[in-house]
């Protein structure tokens, strides 16, 4: 037999997995190690213990877990095994002031320590005989669990998923009902039953008539989408959509993922009919006919309406054997039989479960039989495009780097240029001799825009696709240029512009030149269809200033639901700031964005690769609106600038 290595290295996307993946009991155990015991995995709501010394008992396989509020009114996890013989502790839920282990009554307070242990000798001290932490986290009101002692940071996870989370007032939901549904089969069917929609029409006609889900056809899904989409912002909505789970886990952090669909017309929330069957959550103002998936780890997914909640968890039990938890979670303050009946709330998740159950099962019987063999996957099945179709769409590709003025490692740039071949090279922070040192790139690259300078400001532009127009301007200072490009890119307009401000000058007046050159950009901007912003802005993508930019102009951040990719200094990345940005218009969705190795310079270089689809633009949006008091604030960025700097420094104010 193959190694496990091998079967995963032969594995082709887009095909089921071979029958060991589902039988072999070496696989599994790696499994349980790699995933169970070193993944986030949601256990419940902090709403459950809500006092001081409430708990509940948390069981996974062999593992047992106490999960309590402290008398500091935090939660913590704690193994739930004595440290004297080894037996459990506590069971089921409930409130204690501390912890006594029914075979020889070993006590532990609420922090863990040891408080009694009767006839201890020998000098053994009780202050290293405390239970063994297990760490937990809980975000927006979920609690979630890790067995590993490095567990993967959920700082990403925090950042990204806080707005949705907060948008629906996660922390304060109440777990309305649980049901668990024992299930034979190994885990993954269940998983990936439960992550693709092909199966929906044949097999849910209840969820069916209800979500758009089950769409086969791409046109009609995008109506649909457009339409609810449309209504977002009145019911007091963003139009989010973040990725970082499966392939595009960024590495060191949990994967996570966010994205709504639309329900068909007479539907606002999963129930019979269609009507509400709870209190709206959150922020929301009134109801909008979607709903949103939630991703958080790879084994627990949420499902959020208007006016509740359902969340789902998948784990082992054997390994042909596992289990379903579903959550239903309402507002806090909706009373059961008043706000809510407890049958409506649970019917379609509960009835759609039990058949995926059914379904799950048979699956297993198939699989085991020796005929077995993987089968394709169909597009609606796949996991690379979701919901959007770019097959038919030509790529666009660039490569950007800061190449440092002083560096003269020439031919580690133009080897990393002919090994990305890209569609546009952008050189920032080029002198006469980077110039002269690429001028041979004129010859894959025949239309070019070259603007070299004796000061660090210079920018060397190449492109494969036809300039319609360029335009060099001083937006602030007159020895600092940024670069204006309309390129013809397969049929359509493309605009690019292409900065590298001055660094802020605390000395002098923190931020302001780089401040109000952004906020002169967003002017150019909003009218343009298709565009990117590139360069060095001196400035991280979290700042007040970088958000001011990206909501005011409309663009978007690749980065974001893919990492941070800090680009200086290059020589410590992870220890670094992502100074180095390509921002880009709703038409364009990113293919590939990814940091490339150290060419010399102090910033890392830059690969990215679109597809151009402004059909398809509603599909993607900033995730906050811009307000009016956002684009006040621009025009005091420009004009606070003015007063300051204009007359010194002889600045141009291009309109």
């Amino acid at each position: 037999m193959n190694s496990i290595a091998q079967l995963i290295e032969q594995q082709p996307d887009d095909w089921s997995l071979k029958q060991e993946f589902y039988k072999d009991i070496a696989i599994y155990e790696l499994e349980i190690e790699k995933i169970y015991m070193d993944s986030w995995l949601f256990i419940g709501h902090d709403s459950e213990i809500p006092n001081k010394g409430d708990y509940f008992v948390y069981n996974l396989l062999s593992e047992s877990v106490i999960v309590v509020r402290g008398k500091d009114d935090q939660i913590h996890a704690y193994i739930n095994v004595c440290r004297h013989r080894g037996s459990r502790i506590l069971k089921n839920r409930g409130n204690i002031k501390r912890f006594t282990c029914p075979y020889h009554a070993w006590t532990y307070n609420l922090d863990g320590s040891l408080m009694i242990a009767k006839e201890l000798e020998n000098g053994i001290k009780k202050e290293g005989l405390g239970l063994h932490k297990c760490e937990v986290a809980v975000v927006e009101g979920l609690i979630l669990l890790n067995f590993s002692d490095q567990p993967a940071s959920l700082d990403s996870l925090k950042k990204e998923l806080s707005e949705p989370l907060e948008m629906f007032g996660f922390k304060d939901l109440k777990i309305a009902a649980h049901k668990n549904y024992p299930i034979d089969s190994n885990w993954k069917l269940a998983v990936e039953n439960y992550n693709e929609c092909y199966h929906c029409a044949p097999s849910h006609p209840e969820y069916s008539k209800s979500h758009t889900q089950k769409i086969a056809d791409k046109k009609e899904y995008d109506q649909a989408q457009h339409k609810m989409l449309d209504s977002l912002t009145v019911c007091g909505l963003k139009n989010i959509e973040i990725n970082a789970d499966y392939t595009e886990q960024i590495a060191g952090q949990e994967q996570y993922a966010y994205w709504r669909y639309a329900l068909f017309d007479g539907y606002v929330t999963g129930s019979k009919n269609g009507k509400p069957i709870a209190p709206l959550i959150g922020d929301i103002k009134k109801f909008n006919a979607g709903a949103s998936d939630f991703n958080i780890g790879p084994v627990s997914f949420f499902l959020a309406y208007c006016d509740h909640v359902v969340g789902y968890v998948f784990t082992p039990t054997a390994q042909d054997k596992c289990q379903c938890d579903v959550y239903w979670m309402v507002h806090g303050d909706a009373i059961e039989g008043k706000d809510y009946d407890l049958e409506n709330l649970t019917w379609l998740w509960d009835v759609t479960t039990k058949a995926d159950e059914r379904i799950v099962i048979n699956n297993q019987k198939g699989i085991n039989s020796r005929k077995y063999q993987p089968g394709p996957f169909t597009k609606k099945e796949s996991i690379e495009f979701k919901n959007h179709d770019l097959e038919d769409s030509q790529s666009f590709s660039i490569l950007t780097s800061n190449i440092r003025a002083k560096n003269k490692k020439f031919n580690k740039v133009l080897e990393l240029i002919k090994k990305k071949n890209p569609d546009v090279v952008v050189l920032i922070e080029a002198n006469e001799m980077w110039h002269d040192q690429t001028e041979e790139l004129k010859e894959n690259y025949p239309f070019f825009h070259l603007h070299p300078r004796k000061n660090t400001y210079g920018i060397l532009f190449y492109s494969k696709h036809e300039i319609l127009s360029s335009k060099i301007s001083f937006l602030v200072d007159t020895k600092v240029p940024s670069l204006e490009v309309t390129m013809n890119v397969n049929n359509q307009k493309l605009h690019m512009f292409c900065l590298h401000p001055r660094p802020p000058r605390p000395k002098e007046g923190p931020s302001i030149e780089r401040d109000a050159e952004l906020m002169k950009t967003v002017k150019k901007i909003r009218a343009k269809r298709n565009a990117i912003v590139i360069g060095d802005l001196n400035d991280v993508a979290w700042s007040h200033t970088t958000r001011l930019f990206l909501r005011t102009s409309g663009l978007l951040d690749p980065r974001r639901g893919r990492g941070f990719f800090n680009t200086f200094p290059a020589t410590v990345p992870f220890l670094g700031f992502p100074l180095d940005h390509i921002f880009h218009s709703q038409s364009l969705f990113v293919q590939k964005f990814e940091p490339q190795k150290n060419i010399g310079s102090d910033h890392l270089p830059f690969f990215a690769e679109f597809k151009i689809k402004p059909e398809l633009s509603h599909l993607q949006s900033p995730t906050q609106a811009a307000t009016q008091e956002d684009f006040d604030e621009v025009q005091e960025l420009i004009e606070r600038a003015k007063k300051w700097n204009g007359p010194k420094n002889n600045v141009h104010w291009a309109d």
